[in-house]
């Protein structure tokens, strides 16, 4: 028989996983929405420069000025790091849904296949960051991939207690 703390915990941590799950989900839609745009405002800028001109109420509205940008190459630079940064957003947070889609269907959260999962989300952000910040990068993986050993180290414990069982 289980132990009724145990399984309180379990079905606590299910309910924070399924919100993460959810979050990360509604972060995702955002995140298309906005490659949309990025990736129009782009297109646009690259088929004809003058596009990147908005005429409102007869005053020019630049847009490569409402991005704090000088020029509009100066645009298109911005524009195309922040849908680089936008792909690799999408694809941590794909990681992060499968990563407490797992957790949330397991008994134990320390698995090799969790574990492995936390390696890849650590690479995936290290690298995110990298873009911005070389150094802070490569810490923020090995921080990562540290805690992944600790699970891996926790599913050997958890195979071993199952074992014993």
């Amino acid at each position: 028989m289980e132990n009724t703390n145990v399984k309180t915990l379990k079905e606590r941590i299910a309910a924070q996983s399924k919100t993460i799950i959810i979050m990360a989900k509604v972060a995702r839609i955002i995140l298309y929405v906005m490659l949309g745009i990025f990736g129009t405002m782009l297109a646009a800028s690259l088929i004809s420069p003058d596009a990147s001109i908005i005429k409102i109420f007869g005053l020019d509205i630049k847009l490569y000025s409402l991005m704090g940008r000088e020029t509009i190459p100066e645009m298109q630079e911005q524009l195309v790091k922040s849908i680089i940064m936008i792909g690799l957003s999408q694809a941590l947070l794909y990681f992060v849904t499968a990563l407490f889609t797992k957790i949330s269907e397991s008994d134990t959260p320390f698995t090799l296949d969790i574990a492995r999962r936390i390696k890849t989300i650590g690479i995936l952000l290290g690298v995110a960051i990298a873009l911005d910040n070389i150094y802070l990068g490569i810490v923020v993986a090995f921080v990562v991939y540290a805690i992944a050993l600790i699970f891996s180290y926790g599913a050997e414990l958890q195979r071993q207690v199952d074992e014993t069982l």
